[in-house]
């Protein structure tokens, strides 16, 4: 179980080093001063072993990290497209949301670490959903961004700025009514799933003279 956790911890840092004290604190938390390294050490063992890799996982000068030169991760590709797209590539943002398929491993429930770097992923991926979708409907293919932004919540209902997006979207190519019933879906989800309304800004999207 341990190997797998501790890859499951490299690969969602997305080919960055991970200090061996971080790790530590994330898999063993209880652990006393000096048998936290050695349980790292063995862990790695086994992993590499697991791997049937052994140059798969590096650990050098106290930090941790696959190979970037033989581990392909899609967390790693995604911020890669997602920094190329900041650049100006012109097609790096459409390949970051492609390569986002579901939120970091899936639905279980996650440790502190890895929550968290699920939720900046799924921040990650809402802003280049609303980026790609902009360029969308800025493009005059306002039925290609609703689209976009309605898969998108398949993947990340709760994501309110997503929810806003499409709303907008909605409002700017003249669907009044449809824009109504995805404000409505929107209250209703974050409603069931947190107990709480849209957001004012949300919610001011329809409250305009004239909508």
């Amino acid at each position: 179980k341990k190997p797998l956790e501790l890859l499951a911890l490299l690969a969602a840092q997305g080919g960055r080093p991970l200090p061996a004290e971080a790790a530590i604190e994330a898999l063993w938390p209880s652990l006393e001063a000096n048998a936290p390294r050695a349980s790292l050490d063995m862990a790695v063992s086994r992993l590499r072993k697991l791997l049937d890799v052994p140059d798969a996982v590096l650990l050098a000068e106290g930090r941790l990290q696959l190979n970037p030169a033989l581990c392909w991760t899609d967390v790693a590709a995604f911020e890669a497209r997602l920094q190329q797209a900041a650049a100006g590539e012109p097609t790096a943002l459409a390949d970051a949301v492609a390569l986002y398929g579901a939120p970091l491993l899936g639905s279980q429930p996650l440790p502190g670490a890895l929550q968290l770097r699920r939720q900046q992923l799924a921040q990650q991926f809402a802003q280049a959903v609303i980026g790609h979708a902009r360029q969308l409907a800025a493009g005059g293919q306002g039925e290609a961004a609703c689209s976009l932004l309605q898969q998108a919540l398949l993947q990340e209902p709760l994501a309110e700025p997503l929810h806003r997006a499409l709303i907008q979207v909605l409002l700017d190519t003249g669907e009044h009514a449809q824009a109504a019933q995805a404000l409505q879906h929107c209250r209703l989800v974050l409603q069931r799933a947190l107990g709480v309304p849209p957001s004012p800004a949300t919610q001011a999207l329809l409250q305009r003279p004239g909508l």
